[in-house]
């Protein structure tokens, strides 16, 4: 086995743990000392010193030795792969040990006296024998083993003679036994050995140091070998007078002579030693010919490696210098000085040590201080590079300073608090600093103590003084936590400056509230806090608050069984959502939050992993997270210990592992920056997603994605390939943003010179031509995209997301081809449909990397077949697209019974699914239980005589077709179904006793068991419709009023519940439901509504449902004035927020620019911001074709004023001047639908 390549220098003790660093200084394990002494973690939970005091390392035997409290353990290399350690063998001494030495299987252990220890593995287990004792008259300073173990070099404390004794095998008494002494003119700091002893070589040589920084080599002479004369001084401070050498280090071994072509290596050897001076240079100097005696064939040589390696005043008061190996190994060249004072401070110098005879090179040294660590409570930055502290303690607040020199602190000025806070043990909730800019004369300290009470002081940079400035009270007595808003990263100069500041209040019923405050200028100006919006979270128990700079706040709350929840939530959220974003469960408990810079990434430590989330663009068909957990680092196995801190820096992370701080570069494994990852998760889509195209066919930008899959067909390489858009053929051909941007009624065309052409680089291949003639995309062009898709995926897009591309690309062109016969309605429908079946399909196969959202097409996509006008079409479409025929699971998952409208289409559709359960191809055998339900319902018993008739071998079919024989019109008979349906539902076969019900004339049991037993009310719906014949039925009203509409409201279900008012002819509250709070709204309505619940995002094509819906009828209008202007336009903006959220920024623009709102009409009239017209405009009400379907009172008040609006003239001049129509809205057209 090959031993480590280990020298001292890579080995640290942080508390009771040893760590081994790799060649860059990169912690790579650490070892508990409490593995070699189990009892060692008593001293630990008793707080007794359990520190390792001294660490030695045998080049030998490649072992590692470490002494705590007289206890010593040994640690080996594991023999399996890896670099793992193991514990080799352990003893106890009897005295003090602080000086450690390890070396060819013998260990010294020193502090008052020093004893030798020989390892026998003769025995069983290893075992470890004292074979010498020295007793010196004083404390050691330094005690070391020759590398051979044969020798043994002591300093007394304050000595300036080295003893020097040899060691041979115990006969009887000490091993030990005195050779001679090295007498110098000053105090000893440190000594050293040569790494070689080789009698054939030189023999032992020793390395001293004094405290004049003189580097001096020892050695015995051929005649007197048992006496250690000085063999040369190294004089490189004799060409510096005025300098003074701080230290010298030992660095290397080299071969005088190259090998000659033989490959034989002549007899010589030079060493290479580092000096740094008290001018910040380090110098190198090489000594010769050590193999050859007597000493005066020394040779000595220097040269400059660094002129400024380290700034003269670091280097006061300079302790220790550690030499690391080069990294890697082999380079010659590379050179690391790791340096600390008596101060604590460390310096570290990367180098670069050029051959003697090469002209002298560096690179620019790495250097860091790193000062003694003060005990606070709460720090925060107060002068310009951290330069200033305010710290807090149970009396007041202090501000320190750090001086120039030294890196210790002063204080700088004080102030104590209006009243003691109640015990030191009971701090403040938060402790922050707010400044107006870096070089802001004043400079504001926050605290906020746990009586709810807000202090702030003004600490003056050009007096030094600390002045209280306010205090004012919270107004809450339930407050758990506080933690300050970080302000946002700036760009620019102008954005340094922040205006206000502010904090996040959490209580303890789980609400978040936003208090502001505007950043004193002026010792006149006071800190007024003002109470802003709040989110009720509903989460008791908060154990953890982290806020960022953009108002996202994570919290994390104990569930109970050690299960904790992490939960993000947006503040800026409207009263359309509850504001929670991600909710997650975690197995561990949290141990800290925290926030990067840039507000995309949250760092979440449990006390043994930390995770990294960020959010994610929302996917309207999949369904998954808006948050992703995308990174993960375990420290615990480098440091072995859990994690107790973590904080971002601008470079990167640091993670706090006992005594151990970790600091981790943002940079992930694949080489790509973490905040670039989190901003490349929510960036714009590109032209060609799926997603965006999808989005934009909903809300009617047919032309556009017309032109983008022109554009990527005009792109198709020779060889079929498929790339994005690159290039352009013509200025008129480009992709402009106005494409997206829906054209407001009576403007002329933009031009494509004027237009803003910021994404020139998708192009497409014809415009719109003078004539009026569309785009379109030609069969040739579809053909070729369609070749593409199957041969390759696009860049950057999943198989799903190019699977979706292909359904996009189809249905486009079966939508063209259909030259107008489908109206916008219908489109949205299909491409949604097509849209499902995909992404079922991928949710369905073996190790699917998420499942689909809903097993059942979104209550969206049923409620815009539900208003269109070509549903034979959207129902021939939807049966051909099923996988399998229209089962039952198929028309639920496809809403059928919901949308048609038509009773013959709602009979037909309900006998193919009862044909369809009867055949199902995943069955052996026929079923005509299930399907007897669906014909039962068609009042066609005959048929279902004939099913039980074809149904061979059922165990049922004897009984059933005996009870079918007879008459279900009288009362006995229909009085028996009812008894064999009960019995059914004891034996739990549920379908079939709601097909007894039925056949008993008892429409609403049957129900009763769908909606109960079943919970399928889409089920129940279909046989009530059925049924009933009509969709006035008492039955069908009670699933809508009982059923639906509480189950709508609790899930937030504004598309379902939208649904279920129109068939309850409610249509104004149809309307109302799409754009009013929820809450509100059931806190109006005459229907029991217990619980109301929200999204996490609404969907943004509820606009398109409003303005659709709001002038369809006299009863939508009716609603739609109903609802307050401010409600619309936050309504609006909301909706944005959340197109942008899925990546779709065009169309959030084009929403917020194009939407217009309902502004009554006043001889002065004031727009609200996003209007685009004061004059009527086609997409407002299109009163010419509104239904009359409410009579008009004599009086309407009219609706209230958007934000920017006044005043108002009355509803019924609207209607009075207009000329309501019964006729059918006209047919679509593709070019108009837009707002």
């Amino acid at each position: 086995m090959s031993l480590p390549s280990l020298s001292l220098g890579q080995l640290n003790a942080a508390g009771d743990k040893i760590q081994i660093l790799d060649e860059d200084a990169v912690l790579q394990q650490t070892l508990p000392f409490e593995l070699a002494f189990p009892i060692h973690r008593q001293l630990i939970n008793n707080d007794h010193d359990s520190s390792i005091h001294a660490l030695a390392f045998d080049n030998a035997t490649g072992r590692i030795a470490a002494v705590s409290r007289g206890r010593v353990g040994v640690w080996e290399p594991s023999t399996g792969a890896g670099s793992s350690w193991r514990v080799h063998s352990s003893f106890v001494v009897q005295h003090n040990v602080s000086i450690l030495s390890y070396a060819n299987g013998r260990i010294v252990a020193a502090d008052d006296v020093a004893t030798v220890w020989e390892l026998d593995e003769t025995q069983a287990l290893p075992t470890w024998r004292r074979i010498g004792i020295e007793s010196p008259s004083r404390s050691l300073l330094s005690a070391r083993l020759s590398p051979s173990a044969q020798m043994l070099a002591t300093v007394n404390m304050g000595s300036n003679s080295v003893r020097i004794s040899s060691i041979g095998p115990k006969a009887s008494g000490s091993a030990v036994e005195f050779r001679s002494n090295a007498w110098h003119s000053l105090r000893i700091r440190s000594i050293g050995w040569r790494p070689t002893d080789d009698p054939a070589d030189s023999g032992p040589i020793l390395f001293t140091t004094t405290l004049d920084g003189v580097f001096r080599i020892w050695g015995c002479m051929i005649d007197e070998p048992d006496f250690f004369s000085l063999w040369a001084t190294l004089d490189v401070h004799a060409t510096l007078p005025s300098h003074i050498p701080l230290s010298t280090s030992f660095r290397r071994t080299r071969a005088m002579w190259p090998k000659d072509e033989e490959g034989v290596q002549k007899k010589g050897a030079k060493d290479d030693f580092v000096t740094v001076f008290s001018d910040g240079s380090v110098w190198s100097t090489t000594v010769t010919n050590f193999d050859c005696r007597p000493p005066t064939c020394l040779i000595q040589s220097s040269h400059l490696i660094h002129p400024t390696a380290f700034s003269p005043s670091l280097l006061s008061n300079l302790l220790h210098v550690l030499l690391l190996p080069s990294s890697p190994p082999s380079s010659p060249s590379s050179l690391s000085l790791l340096c600390r004072s008596s101060l604590g401070s460390l310096l570290l110098a990367d180098l670069s040590a050029p051959p003697i005879d090469e002209p002298p090179f560096s690179s620019a040294p790495e250097f860091f201080e790193v000062p003694r660590s003060v005990p606070v409570n709460f720090v925060g930055e107060i002068g310009e590079l951290c330069k200033m502290l305010a710290v807090t303690s149970s009396t007041g607040i202090k501000v320190y300073g750090f001086r120039h020199h030294g890196g210790r602190l002063r204080l700088i000025a004080s102030s104590p608090f209006p009243h003691p806070l109640p015990s030191p043990t009971s701090p403040l909730l938060a402790f922050f600093v707010a400044r107006a800019s870096l070089l802001a004369p004043r400079t504001t300290l926050v605290a906020v103590t746990s009586t709810s009470s807000v202090l702030t002081w003004t600490y003056h940079s050009a007096t030094h003084s600390l002045s209280p400035a306010s205090r004012q009270s919270l107004l809450s007595s339930s407050i758990t936590h506080v933690v300050p808003v970080p302000p946002r990263r700036s760009t620019t100069e102008e954005d340094l400056v922040r205006t206000e500041t502010a904090l996040v209040v959490v209580e303890r019923d789980g609400t978040i509230v936003f208090w502001r405050a505007a950043i004193a200028i002026s010792d006149k100006t006071a800190y007024e806090w003002k109470k802003g919006d709040g989110v009720r979270t509903g989460k008791e128990g908060i154990v953890k608050v982290a806020c960022s700079a953009e108002a996202m706040t994570a919290i994390v709350r104990e569930k109970g069984e050690g299960v904790f929840e992490l939960s993000i939530w947006d503040s800026r959220e409207s009263e359309f959502t509850s504001g929670e974003q991600f909710v997650i469960d975690l197995d561990s408990e949290v141990i800290d939050l925290h926030w990067s810079p840039d507000a995309r990434t949250l760092a979440l430590a449990t006390s043994t992993h930390v995770l990294l989330f960020c959010a994610q663009l929302l996917d309207d068909l999949s369904g998954q997270p808006g948050w992703i957990t995308y990174a993960s680092l375990d420290p615990t196995p480098l440091t072995a210990s859990p994690i107790s801190a973590l904080a971002w820096l601008s470079s990167g992370l640091v993670v706090a592992t006992g005594a151990t701080l970790g600091f981790y570069s943002s940079t992930l494994e694949t080489g790509v920056d973490c905040h670039v990852f989190a901003n490349q998760r929510i960036a714009p889509l590109p032209y060609h997603h799926p997603q965006l195209l999808f989005q934009s066919l909903l809300h009617g930008r047919t032309e556009a994605v017309i032109k983008v899959l022109v554009g990527l067909a005009a792109q198709l390489t020779d060889g079929g390939d498929l790339t994005p858009i690159r290039t352009t053929r013509s200025s008129s051909a480009r992709i402009r943003l106005e494409d997206f941007i829906a054209k407001r009624g009576g403007e002329s065309h933009v031009d494509a010179k004027a237009s803003n052409d910021i994404f020139s680089a998708l192009t497409a291949a014809a415009a719109r031509q003078s004539n009026g003639n569309r785009l379109t995309l030609l069969e040739d062009d579809y053909h070729r995209l369609l070749a593409a898709l199957k041969k390759n995926s696009m860049r950057g897009l999943t198989p799903l997301e190019h699977a979706h591309l292909t359904v996009v690309v189809q249905t486009v062109y079966d939508t063209q081809r259909q030259q107008g016969s489908l109206d916008a309605n219908g489109l949205r429908y299909l491409v949604s449909m097509r849209s499902f079946f995909i992404y079922r399909a991928a949710a369905l196969r073996p190790f699917a990397a998420q499942p689909l959202a809903t097993p059942r097409l979104k209550y969206r996509d049923a409620v815009w077949a539900f208003h269109s006008e070509n549903q034979e079409l959207l129902l021939d479409a939807s049966i051909k697209a099923c996988p399998e025929k229209l089962t039952w699971d198929n028309a639920k998952a496809l809403s059928v019974f919901l949308w048609l409208k038509s009773r013959d289409a709602l009979n037909s559709s309900m006998e193919a699914v009862g044909r369809s359960e009867y055949i199902k191809p995943d069955r052996d055998d026929k079923d005509p239980v299930t399907a007897s339900l669906f014909y039962l319902a068609l009042r066609k018993k005959h048929m279902v005589i004939t099913l039980w008739k074809q149904a061979g071998g059922h165990t049922d079919q004897r009984s059933m077709l005996k009870l079918l024989a007879n008459d279900f019109d009288t009362p006995r008979w229909r009085s028996a179904a009812l008894k064999n349906a009960f019995t059914l539902i004891s034996k739990r076969r549920f379908l079939f006793a709601a097909a007894f019900f039925i056949l008993g004339d008892s429409l609403k049991d049957a129900v009763s068991i769908c909606l109960r037993q079943l919970d399928d009310f889409q089920l129940a719906i279909a046989l009530a419709r059925v049924y009933e014949g009509d969709d006035d039925g008492p039955v069908l009203r009670s699933i809508l009023e009982e059923t639906v509409l509480p189950l709508a409201f609790k899930e937030g279900f504004r598309w379902l519940a939208s649904w279920a008012f129109w068939m309850l002819k409610r249509r104004d509250l149809a309307i109302q439901t799409v754009v009013t709070p929820l809450v509100d709204l059931a806190a109006r309505l005459p229907y029991r509504l217990d619980v109301v619940g929200q999204p996490t995002h609404e969907d943004p094509c509820l606009v398109l449902l409003f303005a659709q819906l709001r002038s369809w009828s006299l009863q939508t209008v009716k609603g739609a004035t109903a609802v307050p202007g401010h409600t619309e336009f936050n309504f609006v903006l909301h909706m944005s927020r959340v197109l942008t959220r899925m990546g779709c920024h065009v169309l959030a623009l084009n929403l917020v620019q194009s939407w217009e709102f309902i502004v009554p009409t006043t001889t002065n009239p004031r727009r609200p911001s996003m209007s685009i017209s004061a004059r009527p405009s086609r997409h407002s009400l299109r009163l010419l074709s509104t239904k009359a379907d409410l009579e008009i009172p004599s009086t309407l008040g009219s609706r209230a004023s958007s934000p920017d609006g006044q005043g108002g003239e009355s509803f019924h001049r609207i209607l009075k001047d207009a000329k309501v129509a019964t006729q059918a809205p006209p047919e679509f057209d593709m070019g108009s639908f837009g707002f």
